[in-house]
């Protein structure tokens, strides 16, 4: 299991990823590798990214007006909405990717539902 890390660390381990990626890269052929595996992982975001915007669009009438709900900005709002953002962008999970925008949107519309609850929804989908 990975250790979760607050900026401050995440920031020092990019800092020396990017340092140890740019020595190795000196050897011949192995700078081209990563900047492929960059790449590859780079475009794999912005593809997850874009089908969560597009489940999204072709779920919510008014985009703009479901992320103004009072909720999202409580700090059950924003631990809700970061799991399932978070677990949409696995790409090992992609192939669930609309069952948590739809747990998403369920869960911000349904206000019956505790937070456990929601959380504990989210998990079982993992």
């Amino acid at each position: 299991m990975l250790m979760k890390l607050n900026d401050r660390e995440d920031d020092l381990f990019q800092a020396l990823l990017t340092t140890t990626k740019s020595a190795v890269s000196v050897i011949p052929g192995l700078g081209q590798v990563i900047a492929g595996w960059d790449a590859y992982h780079k475009s794999r975001f912005n593809r997850n990214v874009k089908k969560i915007l597009e489940h999204l669009n072709n779920k919510i009438d008014d985009f703009e007006l479901f992320f103004q709900e009072e909720w999202l900005t409580s700090d059950d709002g924003q631990q809700f909405t970061n799991k399932v953002v978070d677990a949409s962008l696995d790409a090992q999970l992609e192939d669930k990717q609309e069952l948590f925008i739809n747990a998403l949107i369920n869960g911000v519309s349904k206000k019956d539902l505790e937070h456990l609850e929601k959380l504990k929804f989210i998990d079982m989908l993992r």
